[in-house]
C-alpha cells in the first residue's frame, strides 16, 4: 500500500490484525515520510582507539573505586541460598553470522 506525507510517497506493507489500536509504521516507512528524525552526534577522534589512549582521554570515568564518596555496604540476608541461574539466549539478530546454529 502507498503512503503518503507532506507530498512523499512511500510504498510499504501493512499486516492486518484483530486489534482495535491504531496503525503502526515501521522506524524505515516513518524516517522515508519525514516523520521521525535520528539526530546524534559523533566526536571527531582523530587519535588511535587503543586502551592507553582512552584512558587517558577519559580519566575521570576511571579513577578510584566507584563515585561514592565514603564507603558503601550492601547487607545481605545469609538465611538466602544462593541460586545460579541459567543462561540467557542472545537473539538472532545479535548474534554474529558464523554463531547461528541451524538445526
Amino acid at each position: 500500500m502507498y503512503c503518503c506525507h507532506k507530498g512523499k510517497r512511500e510504498k510499504t506493507t501493512f499486516y492486518i490484525t484483530e486489534d482495535s489500536g491504531d496503525a503502526i509504521f515501521g522506524l524505515p516507512t516513518a524516517q522515508n515520510l519525514k516523520l521521525v528524525t535520528i539526530n546524534c552526534q559523533m566526536k571527531n577522534y582523530t587519535r588511535e582507539m587503543n586502551k592507553e589512549n582512552i584512558l587517558q582521554d577519559y580519566s575521570g570515568c576511571f579513577n578510584g573505586i566507584g563515585k561514592f564518596q565514603g564507603q558503601y555496604h550492601i547487607a545481605i540476608d545469609t538465611t538466602v541460598p544462593p541460586v545460579v541461574h541459567a543462561l540467557r539466549k542472545i537473539p538472532i539478530s545479535l548474534k554474529e553470522k558464523n554463531q547461528i546454529r541451524v538445526g
